[in-house]
């Protein structure tokens, strides 16, 4: 299984273990890849090995689930592992995806061999009363809710599990604050590895030792924070009015906003093909942003004047599979 390997995995010996397991399998992951989801192609490889590794462990738990992207990914890891534990999908499908998510597990024939819970994770969590080979949080982002989910999971995860946390390294703001408590600051995590934008970690015994080990990681994570931040723009994407509040007043925050979408833009437009998808998705993630961030503020002074034309040009940017929010995006550009 080819797993293409990038600078930055020299700063993670974890991440160079993943490749070195991916590379002599012989599984093909395209069935998965074809369900719609903001995941790279790194990405899916690295959630299928940590899958597989979970599978002496426990249950693989997934807060989030979308569409199915990561679901399938996660399950075949499981499943390819000869595993008798299950993929238990957490998400109260308030996205209204619930349908297609269920078109998705029965088209790839898993629907009977997973275990949807449409509820919230909070509410799972405490009557789970299983051990989780590998904890999967890619719900809520914001920080009160990653936190929560971390707190609420991390007493089922069987020591020699995994932890994964999607859209970390300064993508949105609560993973990313979220990592930063955890790593270098518990001794009872080691193993901290980056691929795209997810952090992954194991848990072991504590040791004072992996408080150092983790604050390596640390240091990988930030230096990873920092390139990315080169390319796509310094700060983070926001998930909620009270982050919004902390980092500074709606016009400023707004202007923000509209610069970090233009470079995003222009750098898609000159990124080679192993980058385009990494680019793509922080566009998405951003105009996720401005979205949300227009529907918290009543303060639209000249929206239409900021976005009209990036959104002119990003129409003629054929590669970017973001029709629908370009066209709620226009839609908020010419209503104000």
């Amino acid at each position: 299984m080819e797993f293409p390997r990038v600078r930055t995995d020299f700063l993670f010996p974890t991440n160079l273990g993943v490749i070195a397991e991916a590379r002599p399998l012989a599984v093909s992951l395209e069935e998965g890849a074809a369900i719609e989801g903001r995941l790279s192609g790194r990405e899916e490889l690295l959630l299928y090995v940590l899958a597989r590794r979970a599978a002496e462990h426990g249950d693989v738990v997934e807060i989030g689930s979308f569409k199915g992207r990561s679901t399938w990914h996660l399950f075949r890891g499981l499943a390819d592992a000869g595993s008798k534990h299950r993929v238990v999908a957490i998400d109260p499908q308030l996205l209204g995806t619930d349908e297609e998510f269920t078109a998705n597990m029965a088209a790839t024939g898993i629907a009977d061999r997973i275990e949807v819970r449409k509820s919230f994770s909070y509410d799972e969590a405490p009557a789970f009363g299983r051990q989780v080979g590998l904890l999967w949080i890619d719900g809520d982002h914001s920080y009160a809710a990653a936190r929560r989910d971390f707190d609420d999971w991390f007493p089922w995860v069987a020591e020699g599990g995994w932890i994964a946390v999607h859209d970390t390294v300064d993508l949105w703001y609560g993973p990313t604050r979220l990592m930063r408590e955890l790593l270098g600051r518990r001794n009872d995590l080691a193993r901290v590895g980056v691929v795209g934008t997810i952090t992954y970690m194991r848990k072991t015994a504590p040791s004072p030792l992996n408080r150092v080990r983790s604050l390596a990681g640390r240091l990988g994570f930030e230096l990873v924070t920092l390139a990315r931040a080169r390319v796509m723009g310094r700060g983070p994407m926001l998930s909620s009015e009270d982050e919004r509040a902390e980092f500074g007043v709606p016009d400023r925050e707004l202007e923000r906003r509209r610069l970090r979408l233009e470079r995003r833009i222009r750098t898609f437009q000159t990124a080679d093909s192993d980058h385009r998808h990494d680019v793509e998705e922080a566009i998405g993630a951003a105009l996720d942003d401005i979205l949300h961030h227009l529907t918290v503020t009543t303060n639209h002074d000249n929206v239409a004047a900021r976005f009209g034309p990036i959104l002119d040009a990003a129409r003629l940017e054929s590669g970017l599979e973001l029709t629908a929010q370009y066209a709620r995006l226009e839609a908020v550009t010419t209503s104000v």
